[in-house]
């Protein structure tokens, strides 16, 4: 018994001075790298997944050339996000231009470990019932038809947390290892317009979305307004979000207790690939239960179309 006991405390001490080892080695291997350097590594990690972390903002930035495009979107993977401990606000706005119905739609909160915003845009092959809305499931827009698009994220104090731009069907940013509400984001958005005809088609769809004349700002061809609580009703009950939003808090917690030698998403992201490659990849491959559940929806939703 005593023996056991002598070689249990051998063993956690072995396991204690090699972790110690290996954490010092990560540490001296992350700092001799420049900026440049990790930025270029991390990339190449995680493009794969629709992602780019841009160097001058510490910011996650969705690729133009995602592969989340080929899957549009609908209302049904909306329903579907806190199962991925996604918990956000969302505004669609619906609009008629050129014999199709359009979405436009927004969304802020928190991302499992994540704070984020992201603003998409989206058309269907025809003009869509108003209540098939809900169930029909739109395509992203073409390269040749992407629209400059800016976003804003501020905290609850008026402080902005990000602000990004670029030419895009759905922009999307997100920051590491932060915890908030939804509800505390205020998200800023710009969107410049090609012709008049489509700026006034999406300012009719914000109008019958709830948002009033003195809520839209309109300079030339680009329509700005601030999203903060939403006109459209809460998909989530009381109880999912608290939860969901209890565990994203509870690994907010544990991404930075495990990473705390650094303060840099850049610096934390790669010491935890170094030093828990498995972990890390197994980060990663969630947005691949994104992508199923999208699946998943798409099925649905040809189902109902067959009936």
């Amino acid at each position: 018994m005593y023996l056991l006991f002598g070689i249990l405390i051998l063993f956690f001490i072995f396991c204690s001075v090699f972790n110690y080892r290996k954490k010092k080695h990560i540490c001296r291997k992350i700092c001799c790298m420049c900026p440049e350097e990790k930025c270029q590594q991390l990339n190449a990690l995680t493009e794969p997944f629709g992602f780019s972390y841009d160097l001058p903002s510490g910011l996650f930035y969705s690729n133009v050339d995602a592969w989340q495009k080929e899957f549009g979107y609908c209302r049904l993977y909306d329903k579907a996000a806190a199962a991925m401990n996604m918990v956000f606000d969302c505004e669609p706005v619906y609009f008629s231009y050129q014999g199709r119905t359009w979405l436009i739609e927004f969304w802020k909160g928190q991302y499992g470990i994540n704070i984020g915003a992201e603003a998409g845009i989206y058309r269907a092959d025809s003009l869509v019932p108003e209540k098939d809305l809900a169930t029909t499931l739109f395509f992203g827009i073409p390269k040749e038809e992407m629209l400059p698009i800016a976003i804003e994220l501020i905290d609850e104090n008026g402080c902005p947390l990000f602000c990004f731009s670029k030419v895009h069907w759905w922009l999307a940013c997100f920051l590491m290892g932060t915890f908030t509400s939804p509800r505390c984001l205020r998200l800023k958005v710009s969107i410049a317009f090609p012709n008049q005809e489509m700026k006034c088609a999406f300012i009719n769809g914000l109008l019958n979305t709830g948002y009033t004349e003195d809520e839209i700002n309109v300079h030339r061809q680009s329509v700005s307004l601030c999203f903060s609580t939403p006109k459209t009703p809460a998909l989530l009950p009381p109880f999912r979000y608290r939860f969901a939003q209890w565990k994203n808090k509870q690994l907010v917690r544990l991404y930075l207790f495990f990473t705390k030698p650094f303060c840099q998403p850049l610096d934390q992201l790669l010491y935890l690939y170094y030093f828990a490659p498995r972990f890390f990849r197994r980060k990663l491959r969630s947005h691949f239960k994104k992508r199923h559940c999208h699946k998943k929806a798409l099925r649905r939703q040809r189902k109902q179309h067959s009936h």
